[in-house]
């Protein structure tokens, strides 16, 4: 309604699909390069991960990342998120 001059609108619902547009990922990087946060990558560099590394699931689309990604053991799992 718009009493008192607002007007509500409907929440935004987002997908909980895997790998849909908008969800998170943790994945590894198996691009061959660094990524810093902020970088996009190409999903087919991406393997989703658990605790104890990636898994062989080469993914779709294109994601961002949320934190490093590097190619190193250290650190090449970290949070996605598909973009597009």
């Amino acid at each position: 309604g718009n009493t008192g001059g607002l007007t509500w609108a409907a929440a935004p619902t987002s997908s909980t699909t895997f790998s849909a547009v908008g969800t998170y990922m943790l994945g590894g990087n198996v691009s061959g390069v660094d990524l810093a946060e902020g970088a996009t990558v190409a999903g087919g560099n991406l393997r989703s991960a658990n605790a104890g590394g990636s898994t062989d699931n080469l993914q779709s689309g294109t994601w961002r990342t949320m934190g490093v990604a590097s190619t190193s053991s250290d650190f090449k799992v970290t949070v996605f998120v598909r973009i597009s």
